[in-house]
């Protein structure tokens, strides 16, 4: 996939959009296809064909697709997620005029710009000697009783990670569905030789990461302890599943969170981290958080503008939102906050793995969440019966309060 360069909404500067795409959700029973010996989109509503027209709309392809064989429950019919379209304008395309010819048609449901998402991250420090939220997050008692278990998957829904790092490659999950290497889709989800996880940008199964910052994420959610080196992430003895949403330019398209999201939730993860977001509040990817929350704990960071306006996927009311402390225990100027946010957790000066096999500080709620993401799969090693809802539940409840 091409490198995204966003375009800002002109009523809101705060909000930025992919050029050229718009998504739409068709009302059931409405097609969208090529004309036959044409390269003019038409529908099987006659008034969409028009809009279709109108809007500069080119090219229209099922956000997710069916999937041959696939086994029931694998997300692509829930909530209609079926009939998304991604549509490729025809270059210059005015966005919002689009978005608004499409969303009047009565054949659409909503139509909406392909949001940009951002990390949720800040520069820091160099590298620290200690994690110094090991001991007012009280995780050495949290350990006597669990450290995580390998039947315990924390997907990290973010850049991939760095595959060679001594604390993250033993935290690998594994597809049990999937043969290596065989070049065949063996669990028939749509992708071909997923082992570890899926890179959503380039269709590939290669989960490098190209950013650094899910691999700052996936350390401290899960960074392998008691391995003499390094760091030792909250869940050190949970698997990662590493889906690459986000460009190498820190760039993350709705559309592509969206699908990653759903894949995360299909493949089983228990606990899914989005150490990223926006401020556009988007109907795709809300009805995807709807899905996979009925299966996955979803974490996601508040966002690092010091601001009350709630910042999404985080302000899903599916969403457990996280905001950021700092060591003297008060909200990080840097933490977005308001009613909207659930819990916060340290977030700034975090030892954690950095690309390349180092480790360093980092800071922002891109930090804050892993450690619950962390704190959610050790809750779901010792009761491996709980649903998504009651951990997230006992998270909320357990919490000590937040003053924002």
């Amino acid at each position: 996939m091409p490198q995204t360069v966003p375009v800002r909404l002109a009523t809101n500067p705060s909000i930025e959009y992919q050029p050229g795409v718009v998504l739409v959700k068709l009302k059931p029973g409405v097609t969208v296809q090529m004309a036959p010996g044409t390269a003019r989109l038409t529908s099987s509503a006659p008034s969409l064909a028009n809009s279709l027209r109108a809007a500069g709309a080119v090219d229209a392809r099922a956000l997710f697709p069916p999937q041959t064989g696939a086994a029931p429950g694998n997300g692509a019919s829930t909530g209609g997620l079926a009939r998304i379209q991604r549509l490729t304008l025809a270059p210059g395309a005015d966005v919002p005029a689009a978005v608004a010819q499409l969303a009047g048609d009565p054949a659409v449901e909503y139509a909406e710009p392909d949001y940009i998402a951002r990390a949720a991250v800040m520069p820091d420090d160099p590298l620290f000697a200690q994690q110094w939220w090991a001991t007012p997050t009280h995780l050495p008692l949290a350990w006597d009783a669990a450290t995580g278990a390998l039947t315990v998957t924390i997907a990290i829904v973010d850049s991939g990670i760095d595959l060679d790092h001594p604390d993250l490659l033993d935290r690998l999950w594994i597809n049990p569905g999937e043969i290596a290497g065989n070049g065949v889709d063996d669990d028939n989800n749509g992708v071909v030789d997923d082992v570890n996880g899926w890179d959503f940008i380039y269709a590939s199964n290669n989960l490098q990461d190209e950013n650094g910052h899910g691999t700052e994420v996936a350390g401290v959610a899960a960074a392998t302890g008691a391995n003499g080196q390094g760091i030792a992430g909250v869940c050190w003895g949970c698997r990662i599943m590493p889906v690459r949403v986000m460009q190498t330019s820190g760039i993350v398209n709705y559309s592509d969170l969206a699908r990653g999201i759903t894949y995360a939730a299909a493949k089983g993860a228990h606990v899914i981290n989005l150490s990223v977001g926006g401020y556009a509040n988007s109907r795709t990817l809300h009805t995807v958080i709807q899905n996979a929350a009925q299966t996955a704990v979803i974490i996601a960071g508040a966002g690092n503008d010091g601001v009350a306006t709630p910042f999404y996927p985080a302000a899903y009311p599916e969403v457990l939102a996280v905001g950021a402390i700092d060591e003297s225990g008060q909200r990080a100027a840097f933490s977005n906050f308001g009613p909207w946010v659930d819990l916060a957790a340290p977030g700034a000066n975090m030892l954690t793995t950095f690309d390349g096999g180092s480790w360093g500080a980092a800071a922002g709620t891109s930090v804050a969440a892993p450690v619950v993401s962390g704190v959610a799969g050790l809750v779901k090693t010792l009761h491996p019966d709980w649903t998504a809802q009651q951990i997230a539940a006992h998270l909320r409840q357990t919490a000590a309060a937040y003053v924002t």
